[in-house]
């Protein structure tokens, strides 16, 4: 074949490709959250070009307000990517600014976060930048079975990492490196009404995380961030089949983890980004930052950790446990119908008011430190076809489980058999 020929062929098929990209690219709106402007309600929306693989691309942010009349438009500097997310935080002297959250994978790949100050319509800028997202490690190293870290500010530290993590790694993979900001959070720790930025980035070598690297950032009056609080927490060898802490794939929706990592302990708490349907994860979102909230003030605080696990994520039922403690521990579910939003009680599944009920669950009961009596308790799951009850008695979580297939008597829906 001749050259030109050639050419005009493989040109062909380049236009032929982006002609196919452009057709499966859909402009769709990925979030959106409501925000008090000078008094008045004002919609901020992130659109984007999706592509069939759940990537969207060449993102816009709309400023409307209540009549739905665009005020201002701003391209944010991240170029695309998974599970956007938009909020409101407060990390200025003045009023609100906005966060912008983009994954560049799925829950395990960092993410790119933007803090967004659009006070003067005519001059939007990002105050948590691009170059931000690149952490506070300048520089890190594996010296033998030992993890050296350089902080942004010279500081530097060594710890050993654990035996049987560096066992999994190939000695010609050993190559320690900082990734980006994996997650952050805005929270005011010290009480003075403006909120600082909790980062963690990871350490990792051959795909392994070897470190997770707290920080705390505070914008100051010359609009600059002042870096301190850093800690560093090495990462020990999970044992196969843990999900404390873990995101999960659901039906239409991602269920992410959250962390802060402080000098006392760490906390991580989930959110969840639905693929289509930036009401909807709106609404659970805004649960789960509702019943986090108490077991945040108390990491805050210093009297706790926290900590999840996703029990079950389908269409039918999204069940996550909260878990909050340091020796002892309180377990507290949600269960929320991934469809509507809706927090699901124990009455939408059972027929609490049959009175053959109690009787049956006491038969048969396994746990000798619970009885049920009167009522039923608030704390349960579904998971793994069993019904668990969960019962704290004197500070500590007895947990009763029941096949389901024997309680098919008293189910509203038989759907909860699959």
């Amino acid at each position: 074949m001749k050259s030109n020929q050639i050419k005009r062929l493989l040109t062909a098929c380049i236009l032929s490709c982006c002609i196919s990209m452009t057709a499966a690219a859909e402009n769709v709106r990925l979030a959106a959250v409501e925000a008090p402007i000078s008094g008045a309600a004002m919609e901020i929306e992130l659109w984007g070009d999706r592509l069939a693989s759940g990537y969207a691309d060449d993102l816009l942010l709309l400023f409307k307000n209540k009549e739905g009349i665009i005020k201002a438009a701003y391209n944010p500097t991240v170029k695309g990517g998974y599970n956007c997310m938009l909020e409101m935080v407060s990390v200025g002297s003045e009023g609100s600014q906005l966060l912008l959250s983009v994954a560049q994978g799925n829950w395990r790949r960092p993410t790119e976060y933007r803090i967004i100050d659009f006070r003067d319509y005519k001059e939007i800028k990002e105050i948590f930048t691009g170059t931000d997202n690149y952490g506070v490690v300048a520089q890190a190293h594996l010296q033998g079975d030992c993890l050296k870290v350089t902080m942004c500010d010279g500081s530097s530290s060594s710890m050993q990492v654990d035996c049987g993590l560096l066992e999994e790694i190939t000695p010609a993979r050993r190559q320690a490196r900082a990734e980006k900001l994996n997650s952050l959070t805005a929270r005011d720790i010290d009480g003075d009404g403006q909120q600082e930025v909790l980062t963690v980035q990871k350490i990792t070598a051959d795909k392994k995380v070897l470190a997770d690297i707290g920080a705390v950032w505070k914008l100051n009056a010359d609009s600059k961030w002042d870096c301190s609080g850093f800690t560093i927490l090495v990462a020990g060898d999970i044992a196969k089949g843990n999900t404390i802490n873990e995101g999960c794939e659901g039906d239409g929706y991602t269920v992410l983890p959250c962390k802060i990592v402080a000098p006392g302990g760490e906390a991580t708490y989930p959110l969840v980004a639905y693929k289509e349907n930036v009401l909807l994860q709106n609404k659970v979102n805004d649960i789960l930052r509702q019943e986090n909230e108490t077991y945040l003030e108390k990491f805050v605080s210093g009297e706790a950790d926290t900590a999840f696990n996703v029990l079950r994520a389908d269409k039918d039922l999204l069940s996550i446990q909260l878990i909050s403690g340091k020796n002892n521990f309180v377990h507290h579910q949600v269960n929320l119908d991934p469809q509507t939003g809706s927090v699901i009680r124990l009455e939408d599944i059972l027929r609490t008011e049959d009175p053959d009920l109690l009787p049956l669950l006491n038969l048969l009961n396994t746990n000798d430190k619970i009885e049920f009596t009167e009522e039923l308790p608030a704390e349960w799951y579904l998971a793994d076809k069993k019904l668990c009850l969960i019962v704290n008695i004197c500070g500590q979580d007895e947990v009763s489980c029941y096949a389901i297939g024997n309680l098919h008597k008293f189910l509203r829906d038989k759907k909860w058999l699959s």
